[in-house]
């Protein structure tokens, strides 16, 4: 890796030649695991901070994209943008996931909080140690 952090590159392994923002998270969190610990710091620390900007991984149950494709297809259909970088439409999964990472900004989840409510769409989540979960939606 070389240079601040948005030129970071990785010089080795399965990413090799890919810039730090382009490496998955999973990759960058086991760099900075245990697993990972004869490697200097000069490769931790720049993972680290990448990891720390980075918005959190939000993983959805099937129940809750089943009550998206229920309960919420004409907010879908109506406010679906193009995946990046492509021309096809976001599916219902990829809005999912965007529609919960806005409502995350403006209300975090923290321990105990049942579930929180955005642009019409009560999201409900479950906090696993670092992992996030959706694990229902209820249109407001």
């Amino acid at each position: 890796m070389c240079g601040g952090l948005g030129s970071f590159r990785f010089t080795f392994g399965i990413h090799k030649g890919k810039r730090i923002e382009d490496v998955p998270t999973s990759y960058l969190k086991w760099i900075t695991g245990p697993e990972f610990e004869d490697r200097g710091t000069h490769i931790k620390e720049p993972c680290m901070r990448e990891l720390a900007i980075r918005p959190q991984e939000i993983f959805i149950t099937d129940h809750a994209l089943d009550r998206c494709s229920q309960r919420l297809l004409k907010q879908w259909q109506a406010d679906r943008q193009p995946v990046e970088g492509n021309e096809p439409l976001e599916g219902i999964a990829e809005w999912l996931r965007r529609k919960a990472t806005e409502a995350l900004k403006v209300y975090p989840v923290t321990v105990g909080t049942p579930a929180i409510e955005h642009e019409g769409i009560k999201f409900a989540f479950e906090k696993n140690g670092g992992a996030l979960t959706l694990v229902t939606v209820i249109k407001k």
